[in-house]
């Protein structure tokens, strides 16, 4: 049951995404053609991933909606056998600090600025995930150098720097 319950949600909440997709780029149409070209690309990118999911989803729920009662049945019951089990430890992902987290994110962006928020966002995340510290260190370290490095220094997007760094630095 959890799991058809997540994949509706799961739906809507990519065809939400997709309806903010097709409203920038409804949005986008007065803008200069150059000033909005990689914006433009991205949505449309991104819409057409979205209606690809959305078309697999439902092509695989009509197939599997056309299959006689028997594998139906023994399917319900494998998935209440399933939902009965309990979790394993470290096999649990917490959805709701997940979410949290992903909330928190912006806010800690301007108070810590974009390496450090980007770093704690990304090690949290992992240990949810069940990463040991190691490689959560590792990974979160690696992603936001990498990251930092490629837009303030290759392709000179200013990143936030953070409200106490301003204060500390004086600017």
């Amino acid at each position: 049951m959890f799991a058809k319950r997540f994949f509706i949600q799961e739906n809507f909440f990519l065809m939400g995404l997709g309806v903010f997709c097709i409203g920038f780029l409804l949005q986008s149409i007065g803008i200069p053609y150059l000033s909005a070209r990689f914006p433009r690309l991205v949505a449309l990118f991104a819409l057409v991933l979205i209606l690809w999911l959305l078309a697999g989803r439902a092509v695989k729920a009509a197939r599997s909606a056309g299959a006689s009662e028997a594998p139906a049945a023994a399917a319900d019951a494998h998935e209440e056998n399933h939902e009965a089990a309990p979790a394993k430890p470290g096999k649990t992902i917490y959805w709701g600090t997940m979410w949290l987290l992903s909330l928190l994110y912006p806010g800690l962006m301007l108070i810590v600025g974009f390496p450090i928020a980007t770093f704690t966002y990304l090690f949290g995340i992992g240990r949810l995930m069940a990463y040991s510290w190691k490689k959560g260190l590792a990974f979160s370290l690696i992603y936001s150098a990498i990251t930092v490095a490629v837009f303030q220094y290759f392709l000179n997007v200013p990143l936030p720097i953070g409200m106490l760094w301003e204060m500390a630095l004086g600017l």
